[in-house]
Parts: C-alpha cells; structure tokens; sequence
C-alpha cells in the first residue's frame, strides 16, 4: 500500500512537496498549503480511464488479456477500492489484486508488456 496527497481545498492529487517561497508544501493546482495523506492501494483492470472514479489513477498499462484488452494498473484510495474494484466489475471488466494478478502471471493467462 502506497500513499498520495489529495488537497483538502480542491482534491488534487500529487500535492508538490517542494519547498514554495514561504517554504510549504504547494498544490500545484490551486496552491493551497493544506493536504491530506491517503493510503492507496493498487487493483489490475481492463476497464478504460472512463471508469475511473475520483482519486483512482493510472500507474502503468503492464500487459494484455486473452482477449487484446490492455490491462492497466491503477491505485485507488483505500476507503474507495472495493467501490472502484465493482464499477469495473460492472462493465464486465476484469479486475484483480495483487495477489490475483501474480497468479495471472503465474499461469501465463495475460501477456506481459514488454518494457522500454
């Protein structure tokens, strides 16, 4: 489980912790000094960013499913996740964790993609 800063003003994600001229940390967006840490935690989906709810983002597109659908990495919030993990459900779309996604890996049922 990883952790990212949302904004308490306007929910911006990756709050900038580079020291600003009054020497705090910055929302790069609005500017506000105040954020909030968040544990997140990582879910394996073809579903589309469209799917995406507020504060899910896209870490990496890691592989293909036997059908040809990319397969992205996203992290969610971690009070969101199982929330998230329906809405891709919803569509269909296949969702795993952690420990689902190695055993995907494992059993050579999605294409891994290929590094640069």
């Amino acid at each position: 489980m990883s952790r990212t800063d949302f904004c308490d003003h306007c929910g911006h994600a990756e709050v900038d912790h580079t020291e600003a001229d009054g020497g705090e940390s910055r929302c790069p967006h609005c500017d506000c000094p105040e954020f909030t840490a968040v544990d997140m935690v990582i879910t394996y989906t073809t579903a589309q960013v469209d799917y995406d709810w507020f504060g899910t983002r896209t870490i990496a597109v890691v592989g293909h499913a036997s059908n040809g659908k990319a397969i992205r990495k996203v992290e969610s919030p971690a009070e969101r996740v199982e929330a998230q993990r329906d809405r891709y459900a919803s569509g269909l779309h296949m969702v795993a964790d952690e420990t689902e996604w190695q055993k995907l890996v494992a059993y050579k049922l999605v294409t891994l993609q290929e590094s640069p």
